[in-house]
C-alpha cells in the first residue's frame, strides 16, 4: 500500500510540476526559517547555562529612588564584598566583577588590547569556566597576576604554542610566564580557561585580581560609590526570594540617606529578562525571542495554508481518479491516507531542502547575528524536535485535502459536478486572508523596527559623533599629554582635542554625593559623573547654554563643574551659574550648564549629569577632525601615538561607532526581521501564484467566450484579478489594528522614538496592492491576450 500510494504521489507531481514545486518550495521556506529562528531562540534562551550550578548563580542587583524616580541597576558597591558570604549562610560564595575594558598587555614585542575584567578571588568558584592549566582556587589570590583565555595566551606566547606537543601542554608551560599590564605593572600568568562561548553573559580574554584594582583607587570602599558587579553562588536549597528579603536593606543600614534596595536575579535570566520599570522586572530581550518565535510559527502557517489551498483547489483535477477508486472499492480511510501520505512525502521532501539550505546558509547567518551555531552541536532532542515539527505541519495541512477530498460521492464524482466548485471555495479565501494578514502584520512590525532604528541613527544627540575620532590614550601619550596635544594640533585636520573617562553617550558612573546650597538632606538624587578635559565641550559639539567652560589659564577652574539641564533642575536656585557645587571633596562652583545630550541610550531619559575636570587622567582622547582632511589627520594621530607610546597597542574608532554598537542588538533583530518578512511575502505570493494560475486555467473557457463577444484584455485582466485584490484588502483591513497595537506596545520600551503614523499603513497598503498584482498579474495577462479560439477549441 505504501508503495503504491509512493507511485501516485510521484506520478502526480510529475504531471503537475508547477504544483508541485510551489508547494515543496512554499514549505520549505517556511521550514527553513523556523530552524534559522528555533536554532537562534534556543541559543538565546542558553546563555550562564554552561555552569554546572547555573540555577544557583544570582546576580545582586540596586533599586533606588532618585528625585521621584524609581532606576533599577546591578551597579553596586564594592562594599558588599565583604559582607554577603560571610554574614549570610544562605550564600555559598560571593565575588566582584569589574566591567570590562580594552586593556593593553605586553610580552616583548607584542602587544594587544583584550577584553579585560577585574574580578575577585573567588570568581572562579561562582562561575566555573573549565580551566587547561593552573587552579581556579588560587588563580586570582595575587594582585600581580592574570588569567587568560586560550586564545589570550597563544597570542603572548606563539611560540611556545607551536613547539608544544598539544595545546594543554603549551598551556601548562605559558604558566609562570610574565606581562607587563598597562606599561606599569609585571604579572604571572596563573591560570588559563578554555575561550568562553558567546552565550555567557561574564565573557572575557583575560581576569586581573580585584585587589589589584582596590589598591589604586581609594573611593572603591565607600557606601555610596556604585560601578561594580557581585556574583554569588547560594547554598543548596536556598531560596533567592528569600534571600532577597534578607539583604535588601544592607546599603541602607550603612549609609543613612540611601534609597538602595538589593535583591537577586537568576544569571542565567540575566540575558533574556533586564528592563525593569519602577523597580519591578517588566521584560528585555525575552519579547524579542517571543516575537522571533511568533514569526516562525506565522511563516509555518503561511506556508501549510499555501500547501492546504493548492490541494483543495487541484481537487476538482482529481475528483475523476477518486470517483474510480471508490467505484472499485477503495476506502474513504485508504484515500485519506493517501492523500495525507502525499502531503507528508511533500513536507518531508521539504524538509530535505531546507535542511540543506540551513547547513549552506548558517555560517552567514552566524556573521549576521553574533553568534556561534553550529549544527553538529545539536542534539537528538532538537532534531527530533524539528522532525516531528515538520511532520505535524504535513499532517495538518494535509488533513483538510485528505477530508473533503475522500469525502466526494462516487455518482456526483462521475457525473463531474464537482468540477464546477473546485472544492473548499470559501476555506481557500479565509485562508488567503489569513496569511495576507500575516503579512500585512510581519510588513507593519518591519516597516516600524526600520523606522525606529532609523530614528536612532539619525536623532540628533546633542553632540557631534560623525566627525569625533577617539583613542585609548595610554603610555607616553597620556604621561606627556600636553606635548602629545600640542604636536597634533599643529595638524590643520585636527581641530580640537580633549579626554574623557568613558564614551560620552554610555556613562556608567554615578553617585548621589554632591552637595550644594539648599540641598534637601534627604535628598539622594543620583548624578551620572564624567572626568573630560579642557576642550571637551566643544570637541564633541555640545551646546553651552550658560556660563563657559574651562579655561587652562585659570588655575581655580580645576575645582569646578560644568552640569547639563538635568542637573541644573535638581538644584533648588533658579540660576544655579556660579553657586557652590561640592562632589568628592572638590568645593567649587557651577561654571557652566550645557544642553541635554544622549547620556545613556534610547531606552533611558536624559538624567543629571555633572562634569568634572580630569584632564590628564581620561582614558580616552577625542579629535574632531575636518571632514576634508579626516585620512591625513587618522594617519598623523597613530604615527605621533606609536611614537609617543611604542610599548601600547594602536586601536581608533570614530564615536559614531561606539553609538552603532550600542544598537547592534537591535540592528540585528531588524535585519532578521526584514528577511523574514520577505521570506514571508515570498511564500505568501507562491500560494498566490499557484492559486491564480489554477483559477485562470478553470476559466480558458469563460475567458474565450468573453473575448469572442468584444471584451477588452484590461477588462479580462481586472476580471481575474478582482477577487484577489479584495481579499489582500480584507486582510489589510483585519490586520491593521493589529499591528498598530503591537508596534505601538514595542515603541514603548523606547523612551526616545518615533510616532506610529499613517504613513507606514499607507506604505504597506501600497506595498500590498504592489506584490498582488505582480504575483497574479502575469496569469491573468496570459490568459487574456490568448487567442480565444485555441481556448474554445482546448475546451
Amino acid at each position: 500500500m505504501l508503495r503504491n500510494y509512493l507511485k501516485t504521489a510521484i506520478r502526480s507531481m510529475r504531471r503537475h510540476p508547477l504544483f508541485a514545486a510551489i508547494n515543496v518550495m512554499g514549505l520549505a521556506l517556511g521550514l527553513f526559517v523556523a530552524f534559522m529562528i528555533l536554532l537562534w531562540v534556543r541559543d538565546e534562551m542558553s546563555y550562564n547555562t554552561m555552569f554546572s550550578d547555573a540555577d544557583r548563580i544570582m546576580e545582586v542587583m540596586r533599586t533606588s529612588t532618585n528625585g521621584g524616580i524609581v532606576s533599577t541597576t546591578n551597579s553596586v558597591t564594592a562594599n558588599l564584598d565583604a559582607v554577603l558570604d560571610e554574614e549570610y549562610p544562605e550564600i555559598e560564595i560571593a565575588s566582584l566583577v569589574g566591567w570590562n575594558w580594552d586593556i593593553t598587555f605586553v610580552n616583548g614585542d607584542l602587544s594587544f588590547r583584550n577584553d579585560t575584567r577585574w574580578a575577585g578571588p573567588e570568581f572562579f568558584q561562582v562561575v566555573d569556566y573549565p580551566f587547561v592549566a593552573g587552579d581556579p582556587l588560587t588563580a586570582l589570590q595575587v594582585p600581580e597576576s592574570v588569567v587568560f583565555t586560550e586564545s589570550t595566551a597563544e597570542q603572548y606566547f606563539p611560540g611556545i604554542y607551536a613547539s608544544a606537543l598539544d595545546r594543554r601542554a603549551a598551556a601548562q608551560e605559558v604558566l609562570g610566564q610574565f606581562v607587563r599590564l598597562e606599561n606599569r605593572l609585571d604579572v604571572t600568568v596563573t591560570g588559563i580557561v578554555e575561550d568562553p562561548p558567546a552565550n555567557v553573559t561574564y565573557g572575557f580574554e583575560a581576569l586581573v585580581p580585584f585587589e589589584e584594582y582596590r589598591r589604586r583607587n581609594n573611593w572603591v570602599d565607600g557606601w555610596g560609590n556604585n560601578g561594580f558587579r557581585m556574583l554569588l553562588k547560594l547554598a543548596p536549597g536556598a531560596d533567592h526570594e528569600v534571600v532577597s528579603e534578607k539583604i535588601r536593606t544592607i546599603v541602607q543600614d550603612n549609609q543613612e540617606s540611601s534609597t538602595s534596595v538589593l535583591f537577586l536575579q537568576p544569571l542565567k535570566d540575566r540575558h533574556l529578562w533586564s528592563r525593569y520599570e519602577n523597580g519591578v522586572l517588566t521584560g528585555g530581550r525575552i519579547e524579542y525571542v517571543r516575537i522571533m518565535g511568533v514569526v516562525a510559527l506565522l511563516i509555518l502557517v503561511i506556508a501549510a495554508i499555501n500547501f492546504t489551498n493548492l490541494t483543495t483547489a487541484r481537487s476538482a483535477q482529481r475528483a475523476m481518479e477518486i470517483g474510480i477508486r471508490k467505484s472499485f472499492g477503495g476506502s474513504r480511510s485508504s484515500l485519506a491516507g493517501q492523500f495525507v501520505g502525499e502531503a507528508m512525502m511533500t513536507a518531508v521532501l521539504a524538509l530535505m531542502v531546507a535542511v540543506a539550505a540551513v547547513a549552506l546558509l548558517l555560517p552567514g547567518f552566524n556573521t549576521l547575528t553574533d553568534k556561534e551555531i553550529a549544527l553538529a552541536g545539536l542534539g537528538w532532542s532538537v532534531w527530533g524536535a524539528f522532525i516531528g515539527l515538520t511532520l505535524l505541519t504535513g499532517l495538518l495541512a494535509g488533513a483538510y485535502p485528505a477530508a473533503y477530498l475522500s469525502n466526494l460521492g462516487i455518482i456526483r464524482v462521475l457525473r463531474g459536478s464537482s468540477r464546477s466548485t473546485g472544492g473548499g471555495g470559501m476555506l481557500r479565501r479565509a485562508l488567503v486572508v489569513f496569511q495576507f494578514a500575516i503579512s500585512v502584520l510581519l510588513i507593519v512590525g518591519t516597516m516600524t523596527v526600520y523606522s525606529q532604528l532609523n530614528y536612532i541613527q539619525t536623532k540628533n544627540l546633542g553632540l557631534d559623533r560623525e566627525n569625533v575620532y577617539v583613542i585609548e590614550l595610554e603610555g607616553g601619550a597620556q604621561d606627556q599629554y600636553t606635548a602629545f596635544k600640542s604636536r597634533l594640533l599643529q595638524h590643520p585636520g585636527i581641530l580640537s582635542i580633549s579626554t574623557g573617562w568613558e564614551n560620552p553617550f554610555d556613562i556608567n558612573t554615578g553617585t548621589s554625593d554632591p552637595d550644594f546650597d539648599g540641598k534637601d538632606p534627604d535628598d539622594n538624587t543620583s548624578y551620572a559623573v564624567s572626568g573630560v578635559g579642557y576642550d571637551f565641550v566643544e570637541t564633541l559639539g555640545i551646546e553651552l547654554l550658560a556660563g563657559r567652560t574651562w579655561d587652562e589659564s585659570q588655575p581655580l577652574d580645576s575645582a569646578h563643574v560644568i552640569i547639563n539641564e538635568a542637573a541644573a533642575a535638581t538644584m533648588p536656585m533658579a540660576d544655579p551659574l556660579g553657586e557652590r557645587f561640592s562632589m568628592w571633596g572638590r568645593e567649587g562652583v557651577v561654571l557652566g550648564i550645557v544642553k541635554d545630550f544622549h547620556t545613556q541610550s534610547m531606552y533611558a531619559e536624559i538624567g543629571p549629569l555633572v562634569m568634572q575636570l580630569n584632564d590628564a587622567d581620561g582614558g580616552n582622547a577625542f579629535f574632531l577632525l575636518a571632514p576634508s582632511q579626516i585620512a591625513s589627520a587618522i594617519e598623523t594621530i597613530e604615527a605621533t601615538y606609536r611614537e609617543m607610546s611604542p610599548e601600547f597597542a594602536y586601536q581608533g574608532r570614530f564615536l559614531d561607532d561606539d553609538y552603532d554598537a550600542m544598537y547592534r542588538s537591535e540592528a540585528i533583530i531588524g535585519t532578521l526581521a526584514n528577511w523574514f518578512a520577505i521570506l514571508a511575502i515570498v511564500i505568501a505570493c507562491l500560494g498566490l501564484y499557484g492559486l491564480a494560475a489554477f483559477t485562470t486555467a478553470r476559466r480558458t473557457k469563460e475567458i474565450g467566450v468573453r473575448k469572442v463577444l468584444g471584451a477588452s484584455v484590461p477588462s479580462v485582466i481586472m476580471l481575474l484579478t478582482r477577487e484577489f485584490a479584495i481579499l489582500v484588502g480584507v486582510a489589510f483591513i483585519v490586520a491593521s489594528p493589529i499591528a498598530w497595537f503591537v508596534m505601538k506596545d514595542w515603541l514603548a520600551n523606547f523612551e526616545y522614538h518615533i510616532e506610529l503614523g499613517v504613513s507606514i499603513f499607507g506604505a504597506a497598503a501600497l506595498g500590498l496592492v504592489i506584490i498582488t498584482y505582480a504575483t497574479v498579474g502575469w496569469q491573468s495577462f496570459r490568459a487574456a491576450v490568448a487567442n480565444p479560439a485555441d481556448s474554445l477549441r482546448t475546451e
